[in-house]
């Protein structure tokens, strides 16, 4: 009755009644009953004014799960994927949990593939044997890309000592490469790096005297990432990152070496609590601004080490 929106009262719209029929049959096969159908049978009055609405069920038998059979993991452990599979001996074989299985093993991101069939035995007919078949993904990723960008920028010249704007174009590239399912266990390890080329210094006068004025990779970024579902054993899943940046900014440059930790653990299926602690240090140099307008920028990049732990709790019903 729960899953039946149609009640006494309301008009009579048939793509309603198909619909209870569906969600009838759903709520079937969620239990196990693989061949159940489901007829709406509606019964007008005499009059035609008003209509009894009848459901006609024909269960058939139910079915339960008996083995489950994973084939096609040669770099992935089998117990990596038996923990996502949500079908269970002696269980009934639920359509819900057969979706779940199918998704839960397709996040671990180390199949192109994965395929669930059942198997029926000679002469058993509410047992069926749980065929999971995988196809593991490359473990290598390689990642590039090219591109340019162009803008003004502030130079304090001799002439112009508070500066004055000047357009500059620069070049940049970036390369990553990813190891996935280290070890058979579905851990990954990324490393990610992207470089800018151009003119360093938004003071010409230092310029002149160190030559930092010329193009170089005066911005860069390298990321070094370790990631690990069910760290150490946990429901939760952990990731340790580390990096290095150096990035203009319109008046002054910053380099930031920084490292973090996260863990998630998802509470439920559409919640998830997460926590992280970082450190980092930020060096600011390379001012093109007055020293009254220091203190601004050291505001937002203050150059000392600081550690922070956040938190977060996410829900997502896609």
């Amino acid at each position: 009755r729960p899953v039946v929106t149609s009640i006494a009262g309301q008009p009579y719209v048939e793509p309603q009644i198909s619909s209870d029929a569906d969600a009838l049959a759903q709520l079937y096969l969620n239990r196990g009953y693989l061949e159940v159908s489901v007829q709406p049978n509606p019964v007008p009055s005499a009059d035609r004014s008003s209509i009894d609405l009848h459901f006609v069920i024909h269960e058939g038998p139910q079915v339960f799960v008996d083995h489950v059979l994973i084939v096609g993991n040669t770099r992935t452990k089998t117990e990596t994927i038996v923990r996502e599979v949500q079908l269970k001996t002696g269980q009934p074989l639920s359509q819900q949990d057969e979706d779940d299985t199918r998704s839960r093993i397709t996040a671990l991101g180390v199949f192109r593939r994965v395929d669930i069939s059942y198997l029926q035995m000679p002469g058993a007919l509410t047992h069926r044997d749980v065929l999971i078949t995988v196809e593991e993904a490359p473990v290598t990723t390689i990642e590039y890309g090219a591109g340019g960008g162009g803008g003004r920028r502030v130079v304090r010249t001799e002439e112009s000592p508070n500066g004055v704007g000047t357009f500059a174009v620069a070049p940049r590239a970036s390369f990553a490469i990813g190891r996935r399912n280290l070890f058979g266990k579905d851990r990954s390890l990324n490393l990610f790096t992207r470089v800018s080329f151009r003119p360093g210094g938004a003071n010409e006068l230092d310029n002149l005297a160190t030559n930092n004025g010329k193009y170089g990779p005066n911005e860069y970024l390298a990321r070094l990432a370790y990631s690990e579902r069910r760290i150490f054993g946990t429901p939760a899943d952990g990731t340790f990152a580390g990096g290095l940046e150096q990035t203009r900014r319109t008046s002054f440059t910053y380099n930031r070496r920084s490292a973090n930790v996260s863990l998630v653990r998802r509470l439920k299926k559409t919640l998830a609590l997460s926590g992280r602690y970082t450190i980092d240090s930020t060096h600011v140099f390379d001012f093109g601004i007055t020293p009254v307008e220091k203190p601004l920028i050291d505001r937002l990049f203050s150059q000392v080490r600081l550690s922070t732990f956040s938190g977060s709790l996410v829900r997502d019903t896609r």
